[in-house]
């Protein structure tokens, strides 16, 4: 069984992934498009496939580049490049594989959104299942994107996050969740799958040190949830 789980950010897309891998039985190998996972599956061995190892090593060092504000155009055009052909490679890797989960973020590649769901849609024809992701509490998903971006740290353990958040950090939060239930919105039309709302049916467990938002910053509009038409 091939499981493919696609959101946006901020949906409880990793907590499913091992979730239905314990019920399953079946390889969870994270959110493939994301650099941090390369290096995790690297450096705990767990890919097999000698060609994979190989392929990763040499265009990980020779590709990968931090994205920041203050990078370069080249900088970032690596990036990109590199984001591409992790896509490629990996289904590659993933049309002789079996029994595994994927996540993947609507806009990982950091390309035009065209583009974007056409590489989802090769993704989508590989798998036996698609879960979609999402959350009902806009507000909350703009509000938690926005920390962990200023933050840098995305996982539950975080430190306490005791800053404020300015109204650029959220309206741009806002403008690339926007973006990528787009996206979604596009893929489903095409792969239907199950739609899984983080609110709805799965476990809620919110971080110990949750940040609370105060401000006066309110969503310009509503969100195109999936297989809505919402815009």
């Amino acid at each position: 069984m091939k499981i493919l789980i696609v959101g946006s950010m901020r949906t409880g897309g990793h907590y499913l992934g091992k979730r239905l891998s314990k019920k399953h039985n079946l390889y969870y190998l994270g959110e493939i498009l994301n650099t941090f996972t390369h290096n995790k599956l690297l450096k705990n061995g767990s890919l097999d496939d000698v060609e994979t190892k190989i392929w990763l090593d040499i265009y990980f060092n020779k590709f990968n580049t931090k994205i920041c504000l203050e990078d370069t155009y080249l900088e970032k055009l690596n990036h990109y490049i590199f984001s591409e052909l992790v896509a490629e490679f990996w289904l590659k890797v993933l049309e002789r594989q079996e029994n595994y989960v994927i996540k993947i973020i609507a806009d990982s590649l950091h390309i035009n959104e065209s583009a974007s769901i056409s590489f989802l849609c090769k993704y989508a024809k590989l798998v036996d299942k698609i879960y979609y992701t999402q959350r009902l509490n806009l507000m909350d998903q703009v509000v938690s994107l926005s920390v962990a971006r200023k933050s840098g740290d995305w996982m539950e353990n975080r430190d306490t996050f005791d800053k404020q958040l300015s109204d650029d950090e959220l309206t741009n939060a806002y403008e690339l969740l926007i973006k990528q239930y787009r996206i979604l919105n596009n893929l489903y039309s095409q792969y239907p799958g199950e739609v899984i709302t983080l609110e709805k049916q799965l476990e809620q467990k919110p971080y110990p040190n949750k940040f609370i938002y105060k401000g006066d910053w309110v969503l310009p509009k509503k969100f195109p949830l999936i297989n809505e038409q919402t815009y």
